[in-house]
């Protein structure tokens, strides 16, 4: 993962990031990843209420290394998955700014069907889109 300064420098400058860009005229959209829902939740609360436009929930990454071992990819965990967005749900409810999530690239069918079922997409309603980044030809 991209090395960064975490909730407190993201709450430093992102008032500053929010007006500069408000006052070119153009809009902001914050990318955050946590390691936990409370994590994920609480950096797209501060987003949203430091004027961001827009919140991407990556749970693609973050993609870590601790020596030779990857921690584990939140997308591919349906279960993680679930409990951030229902953290985020009950402390945001709808959000009045897009918030969306970044999946990773599919590599078992049966995670993406499971993640696309109409039980689970109509069980999280309010609001928050599912993007997919997915890797060329994969699906065809």
């Amino acid at each position: 993962g991209m090395p960064n300064g975490g909730y407190s420098v993201l709450g430093r400058y992102l008032p500053e990031m929010a007006r500069i860009a408000h006052g070119a005229d153009k809009l902001l959209f914050v990318n955050v990843a946590g390691f936990s829902p409370d994590e994920f939740t609480a950096l797209t609360e501060m987003s949203i209420e430091n004027g961001a436009d827009g919140v991407e929930q990556n749970v693609g990454c973050p993609n870590v290394w601790v020596l030779t071992e990857q921690k584990p990819i939140i997308s591919y965990d349906i279960q993680s998955l679930e409990t951030i967005i229902a953290t985020t749900e009950t402390r945001i409810g709808r959000p009045p700014v897009p918030v969306w999530i970044k999946l990773s690239p599919f590599v078992s069918d049966e995670l993406l069907i499971i993640l696309f079922t109409y039980e689970f997409v109509s069980e999280h309603s309010t609001g928050i889109l599912f993007c997919v980044q997915n890797v060329c030809n994969y699906l065809v």
